[in-house]
């Protein structure tokens, strides 16, 4: 069970880091009081919704009787990861275009919007494989598991709009890090799964 918590939770952090950079982008750019509150909290509405989106998902997957047909989801991550390897800086300065007009709309619902739509592929094509190879009895734990990490997402997304130099190396390095762990992840669910050797009996008997 350890395995699995602590492999959730890295799983959840790698797929974290544009949604907290998205997020201290958006704090940046409205620098008024209770501005920030809404913004986290919107951002944490937007992570939970992709988790339960994945999670019925992967329940659904789970009537497929052989494992290592799953196990082809694995690719979806390994694909992912080396996009994310090859992908240069994104530019998230798109983000604060109608600044002027957000301030009269619900900069919550705005932020669950924007959680939503620039986070989904990842999250979704991520979580879903990874809840789909899980034992049953795992399931319930590494989804409270997500759900705390959640929320500590949106304590780290308010320390990091505080620091300047932490966020500095997150637009630098985040791209290497989130890059590796969906590689490794791709290559866990591909290999626990036994779908390479599936592969290779239907090609070689």
């Amino acid at each position: 069970m350890l395995q699995e918590i602590i492999t959730g939770t890295i799983l959840y952090w790698s797929t974290a880091m544009d949604l907290i950079l998205i997020s201290v982008v958006m704090i940046a750019s409205h620098p008024i009081a209770g501005k920030k509150q809404q913004i986290i909290l919107g951002s944490i509405m937007g992570a939970i919704f992709l988790i339960i989106i994945s999670l019925f998902l992967a329940l659904g997957l789970r009537l497929i009787p052989d494992k290592w047909l799953l196990g082809l989801l694995g690719f979806i991550p390994l694909v992912f990861g080396f996009i994310a390897l090859f992908r240069g800086p994104e530019d998230l300065d798109d983000i604060n275009k109608g600044n002027d007009t957000t301030s009269s709309r619900k900069i919550m619902w705005t932020m669950f919007i924007l959680a939503i739509t620039s986070c989904a592929p990842d999250n979704i094509g991520l979580f879903t494989p990874y809840f789909a190879n899980l034992q049953t009895t795992f399931i319930p734990v590494v989804t409270i598991v997500f759900l705390i990490n959640v929320l500590f997402m949106g304590l780290f997304t308010d320390f990091v709009s505080r620091v300047t130099s932490l966020q500095n190396f997150l637009f630098k390095y985040s791209g290497i890090l989130v890059a590796v762990t969906y590689i490794v992840l791709g290559l866990m669910i591909i290999i626990e799964s036994d779908t390479l050797q599936h592969i290779g009996k239907l090609i070689f008997r």
